[in-house]
């Protein structure tokens, strides 16, 4: 049952961090984990002011009481103690459990546990834990007391009677009174600047959420009184944070130093109030009175976020509150035309740990998968992030589930990987939606990057659930033909893209995830690779990808054998009812495949080799008739050997005796959907640009349409360097296809 609060217990849930940025949500009851651990060194960008920890941050209080509760040494209740203490580093604090670094994630723990449990614990328990319990403007909050009155709470005794406040709050409305703002100061006169100053801020960025995410729900007006609490307004409090945490003040006079760099990270937090509907509330503000400009608008409109998040939940996961509600202030912030700093400082670490699993909620990860809703934004719209709310919603921590539910990852997670190059050629890139994004990249993970002919390198393509990993490898000239051996091709949730660079030019990234090899053939000039990015990741969210046999990347240094030129294809018609032409060209090479298909196996016994195309399909399209009345002419281009099925575009060479070479094959291809059709063939496309038949020879003789592809012997000497010929599909009165090619043999 979730216990609702009221003044007389001191029941009112209030986060009072220090340096924190959590919503108070009611968790699990149990122990405490242990605080953030980073995952290593992010890569620098001078686009980014501050950087996120490093493994030398120093344990946290958090973690030290809990390791203290798993060994025994204290007990469950001693633990809540000490991290309610730890929270502002209290005097009373024992010094095995002292941390310069305040822990922002432990007060939204603490509480929400103690929400949870409260009907478990002693009474003297929950009158030592009533200041860190309550609103600021409340005279028993911890805020209302000096640090050495805060300290003074006993280890064990009596509980505590606190004074009320001896400098009280004054508040004045913002956002036409949907919101308050609180500052401390004897009257309300003497406050008038700074609340002014704070309500206009407020506001901005009330005014700036339309469109981006929900509002909150208003809050209970009068509880715990009409003092405390006036009215149904948001409440945002600013307060200075250290006076009750004197690691704030050591900060401000070395604001640089590592621990002071992660605590200036999360200067507020927003905390959940009545009034309560199932797993819906209210909420209210606390921020740092020292934020002003930029930040302080950005950090408005992240706990703002916060406090409309438990409009659906307010009971959710790290990683859904925190990386929407950065994502929200950056959106907030972008609407303002405000610098967002903020959300740029976390990008260093993102890139640098894009092989760990996105949704992890160590090393103040959430915050940074902000990145992740930016690219959902991007390809959904906005109202993205708040669908993903409302799947929130449901009974039950939802957590990175209904982002899956509304964005599936098993759909858009290795396109979000790709992106992440963030650099030419991806398109679209962060940049678009915003032109100041830094040039933040991945790190690679292969550490052989150069590779010469007769060289090859294995790649470690193991990756936790939600991560990708990057490979760059550029070729020198002595490498003469490349072969990439995709050893995750059937596996359902690896994928793997690249991005290839001919003759200087940065190519489109492709899907190479159902390829078990790709080859390319430098001394074709169309296949003339010399750097080739692999971009691999694993779309499933539980699962790690493991793999014995590592994919490789092979330089070979004597190049390819085939079949460079153009084959074409006219197709026409003509009769009462309309006419029309269309055709199709392709320029570029055939080489062989080695793996053969079921018609032409590696080491045929009849000598047989299939070849497949690299280049272009370019095709036009010109159609009309009266009835219906339909004219259209167009044209267009597209890659070959890219085809949906992989038995569309296949060339093959069979020995027929040690002087001759037969050869066939087909070529169609998949144009967009036209209209006008062939009203001889009931059809809308372009012709396929090459058709042969295997049993086409002389002596077949006529067939009765007029053509003369099949009737024909299609052979070459074996020492031939050209493959030319022309012949007609088929002639009638009224309709006519014929087929066209010239071929050169390139390679060895």
């Amino acid at each position: 049952m979730r216990v609702r609060t009221s003044r007389a217990a001191a029941l009112l849930v209030v986060i009072l961090v220090a340096a924190g940025c959590q919503s108070q949500t009611p968790h699990s009851p149990g122990p405490s984990g242990a605080g953030p651990v980073d995952s290593g060194a992010p890569r620098a960008s001078a686009a980014a002011p501050s950087t996120p920890p490093t493994p030398s941050t120093p344990p946290t209080s958090e973690s030290l009481i809990a390791a203290a509760l798993a060994s025994g040494k204290i007990t469950y209740e001693q633990s809540l103690l000490d991290r309610a203490l730890a929270l502002y580093d209290s005097p009373t604090l024992p010094s095995e459990f002292r941390s310069p670094v305040a822990d922002a994630e432990a007060a939204s723990d603490l509480l929400g546990e103690i929400a949870g449990k409260e009907a478990t614990l002693s009474g003297d328990l929950l009158a030592k834990l009533a200041p860190y319990r309550a609103r600021p403007s409340d005279p028993v909050s911890i805020f209302n007391q000096s640090p050495a009155a805060a300290g003074a709470v006993p280890v064990a005794g009596a509980g505590v009677v606190v004074a009320a406040a001896s400098v009280p709050w004054q508040s004045w409305p913002a956002a036409g009174g949907k919101a308050r703002v609180w500052v401390k100061a004897a009257t309300a006169a003497g406050a008038a600047d700074e609340l002014a100053q704070r309500a206009s801020a407020v506001s901005r960025v009330w005014n700036a959420f339309s469109g981006i995410f929900t509002y909150p729900i208003p809050d209970l007006a009068a509880i715990p009184t009409a003092a405390i609490n006036p009215d149904g307004a948001i409440d945002f409090y600013f307060i200075d944070i250290g006076s009750v945490d004197p690691r704030r003040q050591t900060c401000a006079t070395n604001p640089t130093n590592e621990v002071c760099t992660v605590s200036a990270r999360k200067p507020g937090f927003a905390a959940a109030t009545a009034p309560f509907t199932g797993n819906k509330s209210s909420g209210y503000v606390v921020l740092d009175a020292s934020l002003t400009g930029a930040d302080e608008l950005d950090k408005i409109a992240h706990e703002l976020a916060h406090t409309a998040q438990f409009a659906y939940d307010f009971n959710e996961a790290s990683w859904l509150k925190e990386s929407t509600a950065t994502w929200v202030a950056y959106k907030v912030d972008l609407n303002l035309r405000q610098p967002t700093p903020y959300q740029y400082s976390w990008l260093p670490g993102l890139f640098a740990s894009l092989d760990k699993t996105l949704t992890r909620e160590t090393d103040d990860n959430a915050y940074a998968s902000w990145l992740y809703l930016q690219f959902a934004s991007m390809e959904k719209g906005d109202g993205v992030v708040t669908e993903i709310w409302k799947a929130a919603a449901a009974d039950g921590v939802q957590g990175a589930n209904a982002a899956d539910q509304v964005f599936p990852f098993a759909d858009h997670f290795d396109k979000f990987a790709v992106r992440n190059w963030n650099e030419d050629p991806v398109k679209p890139q962060y940049k678009t939606a915003d032109t100041n994004f830094p040039g933040n990249g991945p790190i690679l993970r292969n550490s052989v990057k150069t590779l010469e002919g007769g060289q090859k390198d294995s790649l470690d393509v193991n990756l936790s659930p939600l991560a990708s990993a990057y490979f760059q490898y550029d070729f020198t000239p002595t490498v003469r033909d490349i072969t990439f051996d995709n050893a995750l091709q059937g596996y359902s949730d690896a994928h793997v893209w690249a991005i290839k660079t001919i003759a200087g030019k940065d190519q489109p990234p492709e899907d190479w995830t159902n390829s078990a090899k790709k080859e390319f053939c430098r001394n074709i000039p169309e296949q003339d690779v010399t750097r080739i990015i692999l971009i691999v990741s694993n779309n499933n969210m539980t699962d790690s990808l493991s793999n014995t046999d590592p994919s490789k990347m092979t330089a070979g240094s004597t190049g390819c054998s085939g079949w460079t030129g153009t084959m074409s294809a006219t197709e026409s018609w003509d009769l009462e009812g309309g006419h029309g032409t269309g055709t199709s060209t392709f320029t570029g090479t055939w080489t062989i495949d080695p793996d053969g298909n079921a018609d032409c196996p590696p080491k045929s016994p009849d000598g047989c080799v299939l070849l497949r195309p690299s280049g272009t399909i370019s095709w036009t399209w010109d159609s009309h008739h009266a009835q219906p009345k339909c004219d259209q002419t167009t044209s267009g281009t597209k890659a070959a050997g890219t085809e949906t099925h992989d038995d569309q575009q296949l060339f093959y060479m069979r020995p027929l005796d040690k002087d001759h070479i037969q050869y066939w094959g087909w070529a169609s291809f998949q144009a967009p959907e036209l209209s006008c059709i062939n009203l001889i063939l009931i059809g809308a496309a372009p012709p396929s640009f090459f058709h042969i038949d295997e049993g086409s020879a002389k002596a077949n003789g006529p067939d009765g349409t007029g053509g003369t592809c099949f009737n024909s012997d299609w052979q070459i000497d074996t020492k031939a360097t050209k493959i030319s010929g022309t012949c007609i599909s088929y002639k009638y009165e009224h309709s006519f296809a014929s087929f066209t090619w010239d071929l050169t043999r390139v390679g060895p």
